[in-house]
This record gives structure tokens, C-alpha cells and sequence, in this order.
């Protein structure tokens, strides 16, 4: 049984079998309908899996490469710019390694953790426990943006997802992890497979972006960032008015206020004051 749909996007499908006695059983997911696939794929996959779930080998990649230079309306990335497909099916334990050809599996170095780790209201019972999914967002602030709306970062940015069925992991392959959830402001390498939702694109806390990665390890930066490009909070490759008018937004703040954002805490103190204008200073008129 085959069905087209008319236009792409996700729909929600469900399957229900019924047997003879009147027994059924019902399945949903959300499938995506596809055009216009790319016709690049990621570089071949060779790095290996730090998740012993996962048996796919990674292709390097950066945010720039998944989400693609092509922007939408809002400055989030449009899908005609991609440089993969999206996964298939969502809520699932067995990933297909690729897409239509196409590398699904990556893994991407030196990112921070702008956003989150936020516990979502998408739950359901996983060996009997209650479980819901974790989301956030991460960033590539080394990848400058030319194709951004001014004062965004929305192509340099994605929502990273630790989905309820995975049993997700830090790179020494513990439970849930042993770096625990990612978290804002941190600094990571991480692996999972790309997917996009026709359903982000008009949302703000997507940053209007409608590529996810859903995680299956992650672990410190290997190669940290450099003060420069710590303070480029705009991500458009020079530290400048822009950064500090975004920086006076959150200064004298501290841990827990509402208008507190740890990636403007550039001494990780808890407070956003003068010590941290101070370092800012340092790197104001910079290149990075």
C-alpha cells in the first residue's frame, strides 16, 4: 500500500492492524514528504560511533554544512540550502545510517550549548518509566554567517534533541551521561543524526530553523574557543557595536534572573558586571 502526498511537508501517519478476533494494534509516527533532495552529500562517513546503540560511522560536518546557506524569511535556514534530508521517521530506535543515498549520521566539533537543556511536554512510557524529551540549542560561532539577518545567528544555530527512546551518552559510553545533559554555555563535540520538522521554521525558540540533531553522545571540545569569538555574540565574524549592544541587554544580571544568559558570563561567575565587560574589551574591534 502506497500513498503521495501533495505538497512537502510532515504528516502524522498511523498504522492499525486488526486480526480476525478483533485484536488490533496501532502504530503513529510522522513522515516527511521530500523534493528537491541535495545532490551533495556530507563528507564520507568515517569517524566512529561513540554510542554503542549506534552502529553508523559519522561524517565530519559543521552546522554551516547541515542547515545549508540558503536562509528563509525569518533568517533561519530554508530547506533548499541543505545539505542532507531529513530522517523519515522520528520516534524511533533504528536510524538508517543514510537517507536516499544520502549521510544522515554526523558528528560536529566545537559547538556551544546556546540554549537549554529544557525537559519538553513530548512524553511517553519507555520500559515502563515515564520519559519525555530534552531539547536546546547549539551553536558553530567559528562558522561566520554571511547570509543572516543583521544582529542573528540563525544560520549558524540548531536544535539539538535527546530523545526519549535513546539511551543517549557522553564519550565514555555511560548511561545518560556522564557529562550530564548538555548544557548553556557549554562547549562540545557531539554526534547524532540530522533530521528537519516542517513545524520549526515559524518558531522563535527554534531560531526559526527547521534542522534538528538528535543526539546520541557528546562530550567536551577538544579545541576550545577563542575569547573572540566567545564575545562575537552575533556571530558574524568581528566583535563589534552589535555584540555590545547584545551584551548591555543581559549586563548586571545574575544566576537565575530571568534576563541572565551564561554566554554572556564570559568568567562563568554567575554575574554578567563589569569583570565581564572588562574581557569583553579585550576582544572588542577583533577579527576572529
Amino acid at each position: 500500500m502506497t500513498h503521495s502526498f501533495g505538497s512537502p511537508n510532515t504528516y502524522p501517519v498511523t498504522l492499525v492492524i486488526s486480526d480476525s478476533s478483533g485484536q488490533s494494534f496501532t502504530i503513529s509516527h510522522d513522515v516527511t514528504e521530500l523534493q528537491n533532495l541535495p545532490n551533495v552529500s556530507f563528507v564520507t562517513p568515517s569517524m566512529p560511533s561513540w554510542n554503542g546503540h549506534v552502529s553508523c560511522l559519522a561524517s565530519p560536518a559543521t552546522i554551516s554544512r547541515v542547515i545549508g546557506s540558503v536562509a528563509n524569511s525569518n533568517g533561519g535556514a530554508d530547506l533548499s540550502g541543505a545539505g542532507s534530508t531529513s530522517l523519515i521517521l522520528k520516534h524511533t530506535l533504528n536510524y538508517p545510517c543514510e537517507n536516499f543515498g544520502i549521510a544522515v549520521f554526523v558528528e560536529i566539533r566545537n559547538v556551544m550549548v546556546t540554549y537549554g537543556p529544557i525537559t519538553t511536554s513530548d512524553c511517553s512510557l519507555v520500559n515502563g518509566v515515564n520519559s519525555c524529551d530534552v531539547v536546546g540549542n547549539i551553536a558553530d560561532f567559528e562558522q561566520p554567517c554571511t547570509v543572516c539577518l543583521p544582529g542573528t545567528i540563525y544560520m549558524q544555530e540548531m536544535r539539538w534533541e535527546v530523545e526519549r527512546q535513546w539511551n543517549a551518552s557522553g564519550y565514555d559510553g555511560g548511561s545518560i551521561d556522564a557529562y550530564g545533559l548538555p548544557s548553556n554555555g557549554q562547549q562540545l563535540d557531539v554526534q547524532g543524526f540530522v533530521y528537519w520538522s516542517f513545524l520549526a521554521p515559524p518558531d522563535a525558540s527554534h531560531d526559526y530553523t527547521g534542522w534538528y540533531l538528535e543526539l546520541t553522545a557528546w562530550r567536551p571540545a577538544q579545541t576550545a574557543l577563542s575569547q573572540c569569538t566567545l564575545s562575537d555574540f552575533n556571530g558574524n565574524g568581528v566583535v563589534n557595536l552589535f555584540d555590545l549592544s547584545f551584551f548591555a541587554l543581559h549586563y548586571n544580571t545574575i544566576l537565575g534572573e530571568i534576563l541572565y544568559d551564561e554566554v554572556f558570563d564570559l568568567n562563568k561567575d554567575g554575574r554578567i558586571n563589569l569583570l565581564d565587560l572588562s574581557i569583553f574589551g579585550l576582544s572588542y574591534g577583533e577579527v576572529c
